[in-house]
């Protein structure tokens, strides 16, 4: 289906595939499958070491959607995509915190 479409998808809702992969490929084609994996990737990759819980939480919705779920509104994907938002800017907040303080130490 999604070559059929010349890979722009059918839209959402169209088609009802067996796994989120070929759901994503036939409904919003290959450019909104491509910037879907590329937020997991930087959820995923703005998340700290100390909270790899998230990531591998996040890591684990996707893998286990891609096998055997497709419906894209499933509440276990989007809970873990928000926390996986939540813990990312948590982290760049802290990280900015920590920098503008260090920054105010060295000019006093």
């Amino acid at each position: 289906l999604a070559s059929a479409t010349h890979w722009l998808g059918v839209g959402l809702g169209s088609n009802r595939p067996s796994s989120l992969l070929p759901s994503l490929l036939s409904t919003v084609g290959l450019l909104g499958t491509v910037l879907f994996a590329f937020l997991i990737f930087r959820l995923v990759r703005h998340i700290s070491t100390t909270d790899a819980w998230v990531r591998w939480a996040l890591i684990a919705a996707v893998v286990d959607m891609c096998f055997g779920v497709s419906d894209i509104n499933q509440p276990l994907l989007w809970s873990s995509m928000a926390l996986a938002v939540y813990y990312a800017n948590h982290t760049d907040i802290a990280a900015h915190e920590d920098q503008t303080h260090s920054s105010s130490q060295l000019t006093s």
